[in-house]
């Protein structure tokens, strides 16, 4: 955490109303929403997060949009769950999503397929995302992602 809000001042040197979205994953999830709670103009975009990031953190977060993206399922629930008060107050209802692109016997914390998920949901109103999905009819390789226009 003392790491992050330090390359956070660091980047805002010299402008300290920079506007920020931090993004991450699981603990990095936490980590971007706890950032987000502790400095002004630090927006956050959770997926899975961690909730344990919250300890000692006090009762009025700098306002910023903070959004909180889970996988029905995901094993992280209880844990939110257990720690609600805190999340409750930092993330509204509104900006809680939770989505269902796992099948069967899928990981339902993979960032990948919540990530591919995403994509493919955005594909359906976004043509850059809809390139990317579908080269002439083929797969593509992005990353470790083999990107199809079909579910996985």
């Amino acid at each position: 955490m003392a790491s992050a809000s330090r390359k956070l001042r660091d980047y805002r040197q010299g402008d300290a109303k920079k506007k920020i979205t931090a993004t991450g994953h699981s603990l990095g999830g936490g980590l971007t929403l706890s950032v987000s709670a502790r400095n002004a103009n630090v927006d956050a975009v959770a997926f899975n997060s961690s909730p344990r990031v919250f300890d000692g953190l006090a009762n009025d977060p700098p306002t910023a949009d903070r959004v909180l993206v889970s996988e029905v399922g995901d094993p992280l629930k209880n844990a939110r769950r257990f720690w609600s008060t805190k999340i409750n107050e930092s993330v509204p209802q509104e900006n809680r999503f939770y989505t269902q692109y796992a099948k069967s016997g899928d990981n339902k914390h993979s960032a990948e397929l919540l990530a591919l998920g995403l994509i493919r949901q955005g594909a359906k109103s976004n043509e850059a995302l809809k390139t990317l999905l579908s080269h002439n009819g083929k797969c593509r390789v992005v990353a470790r992602w083999r990107l199809c226009g079909s579910s996985h």
